[in-house]
């Protein structure tokens, strides 16, 4: 908690005194370092499952508010890099005096175009990335496995019902031969998120999907969490060698492959991604 506060602190100081110059406009940039240090505080290193509209809305201003203050330091960085680059430069001495005089106007202008564009690429997506990976002596009858990976789902405050529902539309339009969910499927508790992820049970029949937990679906609690998708009818794989017989029919046998004699049938794994851009 003390880290997480003296570095928005430091950011603070720094894009306040490089961007503004009166009380209230400062007053103002305090605002999104206060949404952004109630989240981690809050609800990351308190209670994560707390619920009601009031905890959706915060939670949700708070992301935004990270991603605008992300590119709002990263911008600032750069303004004051070519501010120093063209100072030294005397035939760039109009663009040093544009960039000294009114850059600073536009960098939080342009962050804000930059979370609205994002902003708008994740909620249109997710994308699909197809892939076909060579396997170097795949049985006949594995020729053309298709697996769907999806990953980094975060349903929550700002990935919600609708969002998953499209990816379980898209995911049965590939016809997959099984289905990997590979962590970060939610950002908080069983009770307040299990109706967000229900959809996904549409994708556990067959006995072709498996689960793995992600670094936040353990935050957000693993025992209950794994007993849900099991609930939902999903193999959760727990131990290394389960989760390396999950994936050993891409990356590991795909890196093997290359090493193999050239006259032996290649045959494909077909692997489609669901990601967000």
């Amino acid at each position: 908690m003390l880290v997480v506060s003296a570095i928005l602190v430091v950011g603070y100081a720094y894009i306040a005194t490089r961007l503004t110059s009166t009380a209230p406009v400062r007053a103002a940039l305090a605002a999104p370092f206060i949404m952004v240090w109630i989240l981690p505080v809050v609800y990351w290193f308190g209670d994560r499952g707390r619920r009601g509209r009031v905890h959706e809305w915060v939670q949700a201003l708070s992301f935004l508010c990270m991603g605008w203050l992300s590119f709002l330091l990263v911008l600032t960085v750069a303004r004051d890099v070519l501010v120093l680059a063209t100072a030294a430069l005397p035939s760039l001495a109009a663009v040093y005096t544009l960039l000294d005089e009114s850059g600073a106007a536009w960098v939080p202008v342009a962050a804000l175009a930059a979370v609205g564009v994002g902003a708008l690429a994740a909620l249109r997506g997710p994308y699909v990335r197809r892939v076909d990976i060579p396997v170097e002596g795949l049985a006949p009858d594995l020729d053309g496995f298709r697996i769907v990976q999806i990953s980094d789902l975060h349903a929550g405050p700002t990935m919600r019902l609708a969002y998953v529902q499209r990816v379980v539309d898209m995911t049965k339009e590939l016809a997959p031969d099984l289905i990997a969910l590979t962590g970060d499927m939610v950002d908080g508790s069983v009770p307040r998120l299990a109706s967000r992820v229900a959809p996904l049970e549409a994708l556990a029949s067959g006995d072709r999907a498996f689960f793995v937990l992600g670094n936040h679906d353990y935050y957000s609690g693993a025992a209950p969490w794994t007993a849900h998708f099991e609930a939902m009818g999903f193999r959760v794989l727990r131990r290394p060698a389960d989760r390396w017989r999950l994936t050993s029919g891409t990356t590991g046998t795909w890196c093997r492959s290359s090493s193999a004699s050239a006259s032996t049938p290649r045959r494909v794994v077909q692997v489609a991604t669901m990601e967000r851009r």
